[in-house]
C-alpha cells in the first residue's frame, strides 16, 4: 500500500507540474509571437516554427484537462461537481449547466455550445473550432474585401522596361534566395516619369524557408521603405508569379496568409498603387542588386539617394526608352 501511495502522490506531483510547464509555454509562446509579429520585418520562417509550436502546446494543453475534467467527473459519480461550477461559473448561467447532461462515454464531436437535444460532450474540439474561428476572423479583418481593392493586377506586355505616368513613381521590386540555410536578399530601386533614379535599397534577411516567403517579405519591407519617405503615387513591378498569385488568392488558406494580408492593407495606404509582372529581363536591374547580397555576401543593409554607380550605364539606357507605359 506504501508504494502504491508514492506512486500516486509522484504521479499527483508530475501533474502538477507538467500542468504547470505547458501554461508557462503557451503563455511565453503567445509573447514571442507577438514580439516577433510586432517589429518591422519580422522572419515568416520564426512565426510559422512558433505558431506551430503554440499548436502542439494548447492540444497539450487541451488533452490535459480533458482528462483531468473526466477523472473530476468520474470521481463525483459522473454528475458536475455543484461547488465547483458556483465558483468558476457566473450566477446566471449556473443552473443552465447543472442541467446541461454530458455522456463521458460519448466520443468527442465538433460542437460548440450546445447541441439540439441539449447534450454537450465532455472536452471538445476547442483547438480545431478555435483555428477555424481564426481564419474566419483574418478573412474578414485582415484582408480587404475584393470590392475595395485599389491595386491592379498588369500582365506583362512588354521585355523593356517602361517610364511610369508623370506624377507617379516607379518600384522595382527583387528577392534572391538560395535555400532555407543562407541569407536572402531584397532590393528596391524607386524612378519617377523620366527615369531618373530616386532612391534604392538593399539588405539582407536571415534563412527563410523559400522563395515565395523571401518575396513577401521583400515587397513588404519595400512598402514600409516607401511609407517612410512619404511616397503617394507608385506602381510597383515585381517578377514572380507565384507572388502574384498568392496576393491576389488572399483567401485561400495558406500558412502565409498573415504576411499577405498586411500586404495588401499597406498597398491600400497609397493613394494610387499598381502592381506589376514583369518578365525578369524588365526587373533586371533590381534582380541583379539582390542576387549580389546572395553571390557576393553584400549583407551590409543600406539605403541612399539617386541610383547605383555600377549599374548606372543600365539605368541610363532604359531610361532612354520612350515607348509609353
Amino acid at each position: 500500500m506504501d508504494r502504491i501511495g508514492r506512486c500516486r502522490s509522484s504521479i499527483l506531483k508530475w501533474k502538477r507540474k507538467a500542468d504547470t510547464n505547458t501554461r508557462t509555454k503557451i503563455i511565453r509562446l503567445q509573447g514571442e509571437f507577438e514580439k516577433e509579429v510586432s517589429i518591422r520585418n519580422p522572419s515568416f520562417y520564426f512565426m510559422k516554427k512558433l505558431k506551430i509550436e503554440l499548436a502542439e502546446a494548447i492540444r497539450e494543453e487541451e488533452l490535459y484537462r480533458r482528462q483531468k475534467c473526466r477523472e473530476d467527473c468520474l470521481r463525483s459519480g459522473g454528475g458536475w461537481d455543484i461547488q465547483r461550477i458556483r465558483d468558476v461559473i457566473h450566477e446566471e448561467d449556473v443552473e443552465l449547466v447543472l442541467n446541461t447532461s454530458f455522456n463521458l462515454s460519448e466520443q468527442d464531436r465538433r460542437i460548440w455550445g450546445f447541441s439540439r437535444n441539449g447534450v454537450q460532450s465532455s472536452g471538445s474540439s476547442i483547438l480545431s473550432l478555435a483555428s477555424e474561428e481564426a481564419a474566419t476572423w483574418l478573412n474578414l479583418q485582415l484582408i480587404p474585401p475584393e470590392s475595395s481593392l485599389v491595386i491592379t493586377l498588369i500582365a506583362p506586355q512588354t521585355r523593356k522596361w517602361m517610364k511610369p505616368p508623370m506624377g507617379t513613381v516607379k518600384c522595382n521590386v527583387a528577392s534572391s534566395w538560395v535555400d532555407s540555410f543562407q541569407n536572402s536578399g531584397s532590393t528596391w530601386i524607386l524612378r519617377d516619369s523620366s527615369g531618373v533614379p530616386l532612391a534604392h535599397s538593399r539588405r539582407a534577411f536571415a534563412p527563410i524557408t523559400s522563395a515565395l516567403e523571401a518575396e513577401l517579405q521583400t515587397l513588404w519591407w519595400a512598402l514600409e521603405a516607401l511609407h517612410d519617405i512619404h511616397v503617394k503615387r507608385v506602381i510597383f513591378e515585381v517578377s514572380s508569379d507565384a507572388l502574384m498569385e498568392a496576393m491576389f488568392s488572399p483567401t485561400s488558406p495558406s500558412p502565409l496568409s498573415y504576411g499577405i494580408s498586411r500586404i495588401l492593407r499597406s498597398l491600400h495606404l497609397f493613394d494610387h498603387c499598381q502592381v506589376v509582372s514583369s518578365h525578369r529581363e524588365t526587373n533586371f536591374i533590381a534582380l541583379q542588386v539582390a542576387e549580389s547580397v546572395t553571390r557576393d555576401q553584400r549583407l551590409q543593409p543600406y539605403m541612399a539617394t539617386g541610383g547605383l554607380s555600377w549599374l548606372s550605364s543600365s539605368v541610363t539606357t532604359e531610361a532612354l526608352n520612350d515607348g509609353p507605359y
